[in-house]
């Protein structure tokens, strides 16, 4: 079966997703948004304007490396004003109009050569979301812009060995001075360096601060950001790694810290694959040695044991996740402390073996919400600076039922191939949809065509594995079934960007939930995107890829309260980024 021969019958299922729901039977207590404790969140709906805080990544003597992308997902144009922040300078406000279903991309040096430049996003309207990131040598980075400040923040993923640098990012939005004092928690104890005391960030204005130096080859570097007298700041944090796998460049993430500790943190979105380093980070700043337990739930089996954590007071410590899920499996993370602290899961896939590449980290959320939001931009599936990636159309099987397979015997065909968690998505082909394409291919056979109803032709799904050996699990899982007629498997190029939405259920009971995404002035949807019924303590993961239209920005909606979080992988790396809640 060629590719020329199987285009006609995937181009009528583009968009239509595989929903992977994964196994476990947690119970764990929704805890909801609480504006104060979160660094962003969205404004109520009927806000008449916000305010958008982007700190960026790291500094240098150039101009800043920072995007920040506008994502309007409502009905109509949202004027935006943009401030323009330098060190000793005035504040240079420009408005621009984002319209309806639609991102804007603001390169920071287009606005200022001046490498302390930072944004600040005003939005005139509702239904805006704003994210920032940076490129380097084709990796990516990206997080939310935060939408408070804070007199402190926690960091917990940062490293100083193996010539990695991490840059702490610093922005006072306001016209007063803030001084701010920085601590490091390593596995070996605190470390409070004389030159991370009595920072000067001058109003208006941003300063970037490279702590591997200061605190010098600790595999685990926390930070805890403290501005005095009440003054309040907004801070990121950056890692910049060489690339794995004897690669030129270095690896890149970008995540915007937490304003509070917490006992309760959940991470939907990690991946199990091949060369993977997988680590959670916890730190324990507090006067009171931890104790946590950490449950991991994989899409490809029960629940695994839980394991127990103790973070003495004053330290870091890291529980290594590598190998824990099976192979190619999406697991979620959710852990629960004795004593507040602070959470961080990082990860560095392997180019060399994996088919990921690039380092990402991400802070947990503490809160689960009915409504998250993620802007679009240049690190979604759009591509890197805008440009659209190849997206190849096609499937590696096809499952072919016989022409008398009810429609519940199709559901229920459907529901295990997404419960095994062994297809990246399955595209449903109706006895309609099968005739359409049958009658298309053999239009130059009259006596075929002539003959043929929709109740002679065999309904299928046409599936996208998640490696080659999933092709004897499909037919050792479907080879006695009654209603298959048989099997056709082909060489298909996998997509060469993932873009992933993934959504968790902490709650008690089952969640139905639903994404639109957004571009190009239109919404975006499909079957497996809308009513998606979610166990409790399970997860599941939603492709935007293949949507007929590269996606933007992305609203997820819910029955209950649910974690969300977005996995973004292009050919030179990758970046996770939360969600930003509705509250």
């Amino acid at each position: 079966m060629t590719r020329a021969r199987r285009l006609p019958l995937a181009v009528l299922l583009v968009g239509l997703l595989v929903v992977a729901i994964a196994a476990g039977d947690r119970h764990t207590a929704t805890v909801g948004v609480r504006e104060s404790r979160l660094a962003a969140t969205m404004p109520a709906a009927d806000a008449r304007s916000s305010a958008w805080y982007c700190s960026g990544g790291p500094g240098g003597s150039g101009p800043s490396p920072d995007r920040v992308t506008i994502s309007n997902a409502g009905g109509v144009a949202v004027p935006v004003a943009v401030d323009v922040m330098v060190s000793g300078g005035a504040v240079r406000e420009q408005l621009v109009n984002v319209a309806a279903r639609a991102s804007r991309t603001l390169t920071v040096s287009s606005l200022s050569r001046d490498p302390t430049a930072a944004l600040v996003v005003q939005p005139l309207g509702p239904s805006v979301v704003v994210a920032q990131g940076w490129a380097a040598n084709g990796d990516v980075a990206s997080a939310p812009c935060a939408t408070r400040s804070a007199s402190t923040w926690f960091f917990a993923g940062g490293t100083s060995t193996t010539g990695a640098q991490e840059w702490l990012s610093l922005l006072d939005p306001y016209p007063v001075d803030a001084v701010v004092d920085v601590q490091a928690y390593t596995e070996n104890g605190l470390r409070a360096p004389s030159s991370l005391q009595d920072l000067v960030v001058h109003a208006h204005s941003r300063v970037s601060v490279r702590i591997d130096p200061l605190v010098a080859q600790q595999h685990l570097v926390a930070l805890q950001v403290h501005a005095r007298n009440g003054q309040r700041v907004v801070a990121t944090t950056a890692v910049v790694r060489p690339k794995t796998g004897g690669a030129a460049g270095v690896d890149a993430s970008l995540s915007l810290g937490a304003t509070e500790l917490a006992r309760t943190w959940w991470f939907a979105d990690n991946r199990d694959r091949p060369g993977a380093s997988e680590q959670l980070v916890l730190a324990n700043p507090g006067e009171a040695d931890a104790t946590v337990r950490v449950e991991l739930v994989s899409d490809l089996s029960a629940v695994i044991q839980a394991r127990a954590v103790t973070v003495p007071a004053g330290t870091a410590a890291a529980v290594d996740y590598s190998g824990a899920a099976k192979a190619n499996a999406n697991y979620t993370l959710s852990l629960h402390s004795s004593i507040p602290i602070v959470a961080e899961t990082r990860a560095t896939f392997d180019r060399a073996r994996a088919p990921l590449a690039g380092s990402v980290t991400e802070l947990g959320t503490t809160a689960a919400a009915h409504e998250w939001w993620f802007a679009g931009g240049p690190f979604t599936a759009t591509g890197l600076g805008g440009a659209e990636p190849h997206v190849p159309i096609g499937y590696d099987a096809l499952m072919v039922m016989k022409p008398t397979t009810a429609a519940a015997r199709l559901t229920t065909i459907a529901n295990i191939l997404h419960n095994d968690g062994h297809v990246r998505r399955t595209f449903v082909i109706t006895q309609a949809a099968a005739l359409k394409s049958f009658t298309t291919a053999n239009r130059d056979n009259p006596a075929l065509v002539s003959g043929a109803t929709a109740s002679k032709v065999s309904p299928a799904f046409a599936i996208d594995l998640e490696d080659d050996a999933a092709s004897g699990w499909l037919r050792q899982r479907f080879v006695d079934d009654q209603n298959v007629a048989g099997f056709v498997f082909a060489q298909s190029a996998k997509p060469q960007v993932v873009d992933d939405i993934v959504v968790l259920n902490p709650g008690r009971h089952a969640a139905r939930v639903s994404v639109v995404a957004s571009a190009a002035g239109g919404g975006l949807t499909a079957a497996g995107m809308t009513g998606v019924i979610v166990a409790p303590g399970r997860m599941i993961v939603i492709s935007l890829v293949g949507l007929a239209k590269p996606s933007g920005a992305a609203v997820v909606s819910a029955s209950q309260p649910v974690v969300a979080e977005r996995f973004v992988a292009l050919p030179g790396g990758a970046t996770r980024s939360p969600g930003v809640p509705s509250p």
